[in-house]
């Protein structure tokens, strides 16, 4: 079940499709639950911040790194709810009704010694590079049908570089 309060507003957030030499993507599994999949690193948009500056801030807080450069951006904004299971467990979620999300796909331009998901405040206790054909296997149910767009549209930009 989802968030039915069509009050509350959408939190404007960043997702990164985050893509080695190998065309893998950049999957963490998030720190403080167990029971969450792996998810690509995404994160809000701060108050008169723009969504590329938000997306290096947040690759740089949850990867460690920046070093990347865009490849493509989605042309249009995602939205998604959040779960009613959920909404208790998050101050966030009490907020808001789920998520509106501009997503960049980034090629990462360094080897993986440079990436330290501990280097700042750690969000993610583990980290993998993975096929972008087996993304959904492991993935936030909710996020599903976000991750099968962003994929769709995107793809075509993976298979040229």
């Amino acid at each position: 079940m989802y968030n039915t309060n069509k009050k509350l507003p959408y939190r404007k957030s960043v997702g990164i499709i985050l893509m080695n030499k190998e065309k893998k993507i950049f999957l963490g599994k998030r720190k403080k639950s167990s029971q969450l999949p792996w998810q690509m690193p995404q994160g809000g948009i701060d108050k008169n911040e723009e969504p590329i500056t938000a997306v290096f801030r947040e690759l740089q807080e949850e990867v460690g790194t920046n070093n990347a450069v865009v490849i493509k951006v989605l042309s249009k904004w995602i939205k998604y709810d959040f779960p009613e299971r959920l909404e208790k467990k998050r101050h966030f979620k009490k907020q808001y009704k789920g998520q509106e999300q501009k997503w960049f796909l980034l090629q990462f331009l360094g080897n993986d010694s440079e990436i330290d998901i501990n280097k700042y405040n750690p969000e993610f206790k583990s980290w993998k590079w993975a096929n972008i054909y087996d993304l959904t296997k492991d993935l936030i149910d909710f996020k599903k049908d976000v991750y099968y767009t962003i994929i769709r549209e995107l793809i075509s930009g993976i298979k040229t570089i």
